[in-house]
């Protein structure tokens, strides 16, 4: 007999039943469920599909108290910099007045101060360092761009005042003793500038004391060090195609292999491109798929190459067909197709440069490479390695690598001879990183793109290039499989949702303890609770619906109250009442509100025949007159209607 386990993973429990079944009987041996100990915090948060997990939210606490322990690490040495050199200020001077600080700061920038005095500035200093921007800032989220921007026009607004942030502070608080300091955020390059301009003055007066290796010390290594970030290298997984596995010198299990490509990177774009038109679908009334030719698919590449997106208009156009004849496009066309990015960001940036048709260029040469074709005997062709000395490819790798504003800008005058200030302030705006990694490595795409090239879609594309994109197994090969006695659980953070981390563990453990009671499962049958199956975004949109759908009847519970008490049947006969215009479907006729929700000579009417189809669903019903509805109980609307 067949030893099955059936698995329902919803998010607060998993229920399981074993069943033993051969061609004649089936018996039901054991049932049960499993509670997932998530926190209701956890568990509306998944629902909603918000964008911060738990995870997250203690990352940014633990960001903060990292922040404040670097402030107190850098206080800590420059109190013992500035008592090495006699500056320390006394407890006096620790505990001024909000006005007379940020007098004592203002004047330093043109008069002399007293060394103690100057300690005191300087420890000020160190308390508010300004905004580092980096390039993500400019793109992506809306409300960090306007939050950098209006950082920015801030601060050119100083500079037209030729003031530092201690005398644009120092006159505000003297107009206006509430002045809030805090709110006005600067860049930290404006923090430097003042600080630049302090020492310039107070070395005229301290020679001795204030060196340029002093002043190098305190304002590169303590006030105004800045940690470079880590690399996060490590987490990039290993492509699936290329990756292999040996045993390493304490004989663990190790992986090895190529990382997968950015998603923007020249090469990738141009294989998601290929991917992308190959699964386009166009079909014409009769339902028949219409023939796309190579040269139309070159076009339609050339158009995304150089194009934001493509819709569904610009398809029709390209392959010659009318917009009026009715063609049915794929889903993909709801949305239309996205282009190439990476081109089309950098194009931008370069705007009406003289040599950016140079720039652009990312011409890819076919190679034979080392492998063949067990069946034909082919050399198997692959795209070469030349691509990476494109000059589109070079800029983007630049792009892509250098995170400081001023040493990209540098690298683009030197390697690429950019010397137009606006060119370079735009292109170094471009946030390359944070679309982050596809699913293949450069070596997987120069294999699979040639094929892409001639016309096949992905499965086929990878099976020619000699991968299995899906581990497929033959019915063979899945029999000759050797199976593990247990299933492992799943690693810490191994997963990026620890949510599902949670779920699935839990269901690991059941089958564990299963298949130690009732031994080994010659079918695992697993039924997954909508959300599981949902993105992030398709749970947010649920969630919203639900909540505006809950609201809205509502609002209808509190109209129709009159009529008797609300119950969820007399809330869809008044929203099927407001869908047919308040009048019976059929016929045409006023309906009185209260006549339908009471069921005088009017009711609820099915579109499909309830007897033909067992179609009970609020999209299946309409609001009828009970003589229309006699005449057509057993009809469909369309026969009706002829």
């Amino acid at each position: 007999m067949k030893n099955i386990l059936g698995l329902d993973l919803g998010l607060s429990s998993i229920g399981w039943s074993v069943i033993r079944e051969n061609s004649e009987e089936q018996e039901l041996v054991a049932m049960g469920s499993r509670v997932v100990s998530l926190t209701a915090a956890e568990l509306s948060s998944f629902t909603q599909g918000n964008g911060v997990s738990i995870n997250s939210q203690r990352t940014q606490k633990r960001t903060q108290r990292k922040g404040y322990d670097r402030y107190q690490l850098r206080r800590t040495l420059l109190r013992n910099k500035l008592d090495t050199l006699g500056m320390l200020p006394d407890d006096s001077l620790s505990y001024l007045p909000k006005l007379q600080l940020w007098g004592l700061r203002a004047k330093a920038v043109t008069q002399r101060i007293e060394l103690n005095e100057l300690g005191r500035v300087l420890l000020h200093l160190n308390q508010k360092r300004g905004y580092k921007s980096i390039k993500s800032d400019f793109s992506g989220d809306k409300k960090i761009t306007d939050y950098v921007k209006t950082v920015k026009t801030r601060y050119d607004e100083l500079k037209e005042m030729r003031l530092t942030i201690g005398e644009l502070f120092f006159r505000r608080l003297t107009e206006n003793a509430f002045f809030r300091c805090k709110e006005q955020v600067y860049p930290r390059q404006a923090y430097v500038e003042e600080f630049d301009c302090i020492m310039n003055c107070q070395r005229k007066f301290y020679p001795d004391i204030l060196t340029d290796e002093t002043i190098r010390c305190i304002r590169d290594e303590i006030i105004y060090y800045q940690r470079p970030l880590k690399s996060c290298k490590y987490l990039v997984s290993r492509c699936e195609f290329e990756k292999r596995f040996y045993l390493n010198a304490a004989g663990k299990k190790t992986e090895a292999g190529p990382k997968v490509s950015p998603r923007t990177s020249p090469l990738f774009q141009v294989c998601r491109l290929w991917e992308s038109i190959n699964n386009i679908v166009v079909k014409d009334r009769r339902n028949e798929i219409v023939f796309i030719s190579a040269e139309q698919r070159a076009a339609l590449f050339d158009f995304l190459n150089t194009h934001e997106k493509l819709k569904g208009s610009d398809l029709l156009k390209l392959l010659g067909l009318s917009k009026t004849y009715g063609y049915r496009l794929g889903e993909q066309f709801k949305t239309g197709i996205q282009g190439n990015k990476t081109r089309v960001e950098i194009e931008r940036a370069l705007g009406n440069y003289p040599d950016k048709k140079r720039l652009l260029q990312f011409n890819l040469q076919e190679e034979s490479s080392s492998m063949v074709n067990t069946e034909t005997g082919e050399i198997i062709p692959m795209i070469s390695l030349s691509f990476e000395q494109e000059p589109l490819y070079r800029l983007w790798h630049v792009l892509y690598s250098i995170d400081d504003r001023e040493q990209l800008q540098s690298v683009l005058r030197q390697k690429f001879g950019i010397d137009d200030d606006e060119v370079l302030e735009r292109l170094s705006a471009i946030d390359l990183v944070k679309a982050g990694f596809g699913n293949k490595s450069s070596k997987a795409i120069r294999r699979i793109l040639p094929f892409l090239q001639l016309g096949m879609n992905y499965a086929e594309a990878c099976e020619a290039a000699g991968y299995n994109h899906s581990n497929n197994y033959t019915k063979a090969e899945n029999e000759a499989r050797a199976l593990l006695d247990r299933l492992p659980a799943i690693k810490k953070n191994e997963l990026r949702q620890p949510v599902v981390e949670k779920i699935l563990n839990q269901m690991v453990n059941v089958v564990n303890a299963l298949m130690e009671k009732y031994g080994r499962f010659d079918e695992i049958r697993v039924e997954l609770a909508r959300e599981l199956k949902q993105s992030k975004e398709e749970r947010s949109n649920t969630y919203k619906s639900i909540n505006k759908n809950q609201r809205e009847n509502e609002q209808i519970a509190k109209r129709i109250v009159e009529y008797g008490v609300p119950t969820r049947s007399r809330i869809q006969k008044y929203k099927m009442w407001e869908e047919s215009k308040h009048c019976c479907i059929y016929c045409g006729q006023p309906v009185d509100v209260g006549d339908f929700l009471r069921g005088f000579d009017v009711e609820v009417e099915h579109i499909i025949p309830k007897s033909l189809y067992f179609d009970d669903s609020f999209a299946n019903k309409v609001c009828s007159c009970r003589s229309c509805m006699g005449r057509n109980s057993k009809r469909f609307f369309e026969s009706w209607w002829k």
